[in-house]
């Protein structure tokens, strides 16, 4: 579709226009037919259920006694072949053997066998028909061909049959559609005509409007054709008021804002060129003069590199100086702190001594309460052998029948003299202990009073280290205040010949600027020239 010009994308609409009328028309006609041909089916339908009131009407006479069966059907036989509609259509009754017993438009018909008949295309019709009598109340539409009386050419056909089962009877009638068909080719002939008028009519009115289109885009298409080739001077000069005459006036617009452009630019550029040229000149000027202060900027920094050498050699003692002050410093402050650990060490141990006095004290107390128990065992000892004693006494008194108990007294008294024996023992070492003790204790005592002599020997050396340490921290503060006075000299000075160098560095990058400002402005004057060339290419 993009690749469609305007002409034929208007031509396409108009097709397309068309083409949805003949479609619109053709289903209206198409539908119309339709609802013709459902008007005749309702139309033969509701004259065959009327007429089948004649059947019932007479069965049920025959039903109450009031005629005979072969009366009743003659009776309804002769109505029906009586009856007629839409000038001389006709009711015609089958029975189920497809013998033609009642036929309104020829009673010639009458007995007739119809079940071998056919149509032009081989369909047994009236066999079909007869089909439903068995049926009650069954009814059927058929469309097939048949000729009209006097005629040998089929034409269309539809019929509605109903059934009466009582009697076996199927009651139809039948109308011709093929003026449906004919109605329909009128129409459609109409129609043909009244679409080749309106096409006519579209192309009659489409022309001018698509002319009106595709001419402005074609004028608007040659100005900037022309544009595109350098001619400024051309306007489109549409002086309609519709989108096309908008669009114009805002071309006409551009080109004289462009137009206008090219003549300031090409002002312009002749004043580039002159301020090139004279640009060049002072950037000349000004290289020469840098490359001189370049000159000068590099001897003076040859000097503050001696100078700062110079400061650096003296920040380099003093801080060998404050070095080594230093290192005198940690020495004492080490010192100091091992008299101090020294200090502790002894305190931390008079004290364990005088922990140590206390258990040994306490242990001397406790070997005094063991022989007081040691005592009252003796007493208990001695009182056990006295009355196993008297036992054994009272035994032989008793003669035989003492005799094992004094054999269990004999062995408590062995065992009370253990008992004394071991006890005694026992005390003999517990006052060997307690003797010990008191040796220890005495010991102890003099440990505590020469451990704290020690500490107060150790605090004042302590004290006269503390004095050292304090005069080598003056000493080294003022070496490292030396140092840090000549560090910052020596700071400056390199500040000093660092900037001496970005100035030296800086006037060799002015310098080579200087020189490529006036290559620019060469390159400038150049360019300004070709532009100069290009835009004169421009009609203005």
């Amino acid at each position: 579709m993009k690749n469609l010009s305007v002409q034929q994308r208007l031509s396409l609409l108009i097709a397309v226009a068309v083409i949805a009328i003949i479609t619109v028309e053709l289903f209206g006609l198409l539908n119309g037919k339709q609802k013709l041909h459902q008007a005749r089916q309702t139309e033969i339908q509701s004259l065959v259920e009327a007429s089948h009131s004649v059947i019932t009407t007479q069965y049920a006479l025959v039903k109450q006694g009031v005629v005979s069966e072969d009366e009743a059907k003659e009776a309804a036989l002769s109505q029906l072949e009586k009856m007629k509609y839409r000038n001389g259509e006709y009711f015609f009754v089958l029975d189920r053997n497809v013998v033609m017993i009642g036929h309104g438009g020829n009673p010639k018909f009458r007995g007739k066998d119809l079940s071998s008949t056919k149509t032009e295309t081989g369909v047994p019709v009236f066999k079909q028909m007869a089909r439903i009598a068995t049926q009650n109340n069954a009814s059927a539409f058929f469309s097939y061909q048949w000729p009209k009386a006097g005629s040998t050419e089929p034409l269309d056909k539809e019929s509605y049959v109903k059934s009466f089962a009582p009697w076996g009877w199927v009651l139809g009638t039948g109308v011709y559609v093929n003026d449906l068909q004919e109605a329909f080719v009128s129409e459609l002939i109409r129609f043909s005509v009244v679409l080749l008028f309106v096409i006519l009519v579209l192309v009659c009115t489409s022309l001018p409007i698509v002319r009106s289109i595709t001419r402005p885009l074609q004028r608007i298409e040659s100005v900037m054709k022309a544009v595109s080739e350098a001619d400024l001077t051309q306007r489109v000069n549409l002086d309609t008021k519709d989108e096309f005459g908008r669009v114009a006036k805002s071309i006409d617009t551009t080109l004289g804002v462009f137009q206008n452009l090219v003549v300031q630019l090409t002002d312009s550029i002749k004043q580039v060129q002159g301020s090139a040229l004279q640009l060049a000149a002072s950037a000349e000027q000004t290289s020469a003069g840098t490359r001189q202060q370049s000159s000068e900027t590099e001897l003076l920094a040859a000097a503050m590199t001696e100078m700062s050498a110079t400061v650096q050699e003296i920040s380099k003692n003093a801080a060998e100086s404050a070095g080594a002050t230093d290192a005198a410093d940690h020495e004492a402050e080490a010192g100091n702190a091992n008299v101090d650990d020294t200090i502790t060490k002894i305190e931390i141990l008079a004290s364990e001594v005088a922990k140590s006095s206390e258990v040994i004290k306490h242990l001397e107390h406790d070997t005094e309460q063991i022989s007081n128990v040691l005592g009252e065992i003796r007493g208990i000892s001695d009182q056990t052998n006295l009355l196993a004693l008297n036992a054994a006494i009272e035994a032989a008194r008793a003669g035989e029948f003492g005799r094992g108990f004094s054999v269990v007294a004999d062995e408590v008294r062995q065992l009370a003299k253990r008992t004394q024996t071991s006890t005694n023992e026992i005390q003999e070492m517990n006052e060997r202990l307690r003797s010990g003790a008191r040796d220890a204790v005495l010991s102890m005592t003099k440990s505590t009073e020469g451990a704290a002599a020690s500490v107060e020997s150790a605090q004042h050396a302590g004290t006269e280290l503390k004095r050292i340490v304090e005069q080598m921290c003056y000493v080294r503060d003022m070496a490292i205040q030396v140092a840090a006075a000549t560090e910052e000299q020596t700071q400056v000075a390199d500040e000093m010949n660092q900037n001496l160098i970005t100035i030296s560095s800086v006037s060799d990058e002015t310098a080579m600027a200087s020189e490529m400002v006036a290559a620019n402005s060469e390159q400038l004057s150049q360019l300004s020239t070709l532009l100069e060339s290009q835009i004169s290419k421009f009609k203005i």
